[in-house]
């Protein structure tokens, strides 16, 4: 994991990579590649803000929270790279461009306030523990829950940025976003299920 001392600006690495994306895509593992030492988290922080965008027609929110379940499986089991299955896939420029635009200004606003501290919350064996938290909120993004991305994806991203800039209290943060995420989550299950008794009671 990368040091936030030492490290480029997050929006200036994103915006740079996507100038090195051809027109017509890029093969994920050479995304990955491009993105340094960092892309697992970076890929997260792309896959959360996915979640967030709207995208009419397009089932962007189940196409993200199934990367997600992937990846944080993989983070679970120790791997810190992508599957083959999903390095293989080419990511399209133009949807890659509208969402890097979309992090941009945002990523601008929240990594200033990033840095080292409480490391003992991003250590190798706490990263197992953070990569149960990204799977369950990506379960929960693939799920059609009204109103149910927003939440989960914003903790994925905190998540990811914590973990990259090794910030103990942004995990913190990220772990508020997901017991919201989940408490949403059961309520409009919860609520669901009382309006169907109702109904055909």
């Amino acid at each position: 994991m990368s040091n936030a001392a030492v490290s480029p600006r997050l929006a200036q690495r994103l915006t740079a990579v996507l100038h090195e994306v051809p027109p017509d895509g890029i093969p994920a593992h050479h995304l990955a590649a491009r993105l340094g030492a960092d892309a697992i988290w970076l890929a997260l922080l792309l896959l959360g803000a996915g979640a967030l965008v709207p995208s009419p027609g397009v089932p962007l929110g189940f196409l993200s929270g199934g990367a997600i379940m992937v990846v944080g499986a993989r983070l679970l089991f120790g791997a810190t790279d992508l599957p083959d299955a999903v390095g293989r896939r080419r990511v399209p420029h133009r949807p890659l461009a509208g969402l890097i635009a979309w992090l941009v200004p945002w990523v601008e606003r929240v990594e200033g306030w990033l840095r080292p501290r409480l490391r003992t919350l991003s250590s190798p064996g706490a990263v197992r523990l953070w990569a149960l938290a990204i799977l369950v909120q990506g379960i929960l993004i693939a799920l059609p829950i009204p109103l149910g991305n927003p939440l989960p994806g914003i903790a994925v991203g905190i998540l990811a940025l914590g973990l990259m800039r090794r910030d103990g209290v942004a995990l913190l943060a990220g772990l508020a976003f997901c017991a919201a995420a989940t408490a949403w989550a059961v309520g409009v299950v919860l609520l669901g299920a009382e309006i169907t008794g109702w109904v055909f009671a």
